[in-house]
């Protein structure tokens, strides 16, 4: 389920700009908006109807000690960490999109959105390359084969960028290879994190979210810092995530065995 969650997410992303053009030409700015609030009344009026309280899951911790546990588990935040480190990398190219192919290769709005369903189709690969890998490996190798995707998307991003120079093809290749490894690395680790606080689920989604957010927050601004370099930005982004990926899934096996 967290796979077709994730592939569903990206799409909608990457279909949001050819739609937001769409209602921009034709209604103005406002328009967007106004579809905002029509969808949040939509949303919210689903969620009054459909989510229901189960009676058996109101086990909870008093104020934040759930949360503190919760931080002191190696396990779920170094598989918290995973699914942020994925995160960071499409949520980074999101936030410099628009500099790197509308500011530095000059596309207009609209070859921006189609570029953008390009993008999107790769959640699409992903998903099917998920969903044949989840019966078939643990969720430790479907992480590790994310993050080798993730590297060699960032490798040749950088080689591209140093033998070729700055194109749309040299963009969207390896970002179409780091959106398939994030979307093999983000609901294998997730339901990792969550499956140990089954009991808590509400409080251990919402801090996996709020890291989730708060990290791709901070890697996007730093990495829009390189106003010069984008591209290399970028690609380091990805080898270094991957490093640091590859790094704490052996500190959770680490963790997992003295524990055992």
């Amino acid at each position: 389920m967290r796979i077709l969650l994730t592939s569903a997410s990206g799409l909608f992303i990457s279909l949001s700009p050819l739609a937001g053009a769409f209602l921009q030409q034709l209604f103005g700015w406002e328009a967007s908006f106004t579809v905002f609030v029509g969808i949040a009344a939509i949303v919210s009026l689903l969620s009054y109807v459909l989510l229901q309280d189960a009676p058996g899951l109101h086990h909870r911790a008093s104020g934040f000690s759930s949360y503190l546990m919760m931080l002191r588990d190696t396990p779920y935040l170094a598989y918290s960490m995973q699914s942020s480190l994925a995160f960071a990398c499409h949520f980074s190219f999101i936030v410099i999109a628009p500099l790197l192919l509308m500011g530095r290769l000059e596309l207009t709005t609209y070859q921006f959105s189609i570029v953008f369903i390009g993008y999107g189709l790769a959640y699409i690969a992903g998903g099917v390359a998920a969903t044949y890998l989840n019966h078939r490996v643990s969720p430790q190798a479907q992480i590790k084969a994310g993050f080798l995707l993730i590297s060699a998307a960032g490798a040749t991003l950088l080689i591209w960028e140093q033998l070729a120079g700055l194109s749309v093809v040299g963009v969207l290749l390896p970002m179409i290879v780091c959106t398939t490894g994030t979307t093999l690395v983000r609901p294998a680790a997730t339901t990792q994190a969550l499956a140990r606080y089954s009991r808590q689920a509400g409080a251990a989604a919402s801090l996996n979210t709020t890291l989730l957010f708060a990290w791709a927050g901070l890697t996007g601004s730093v990495v829009a810092s390189f106003e010069s370099t984008l591209p290399v930005g970028l690609g380091l982004l990805f080898v270094v995530a991957s490093l640091c990926g590859w790094w704490l899934l052996a500190c959770t096996k680490d963790d997992e065995m003295q524990r055992c």
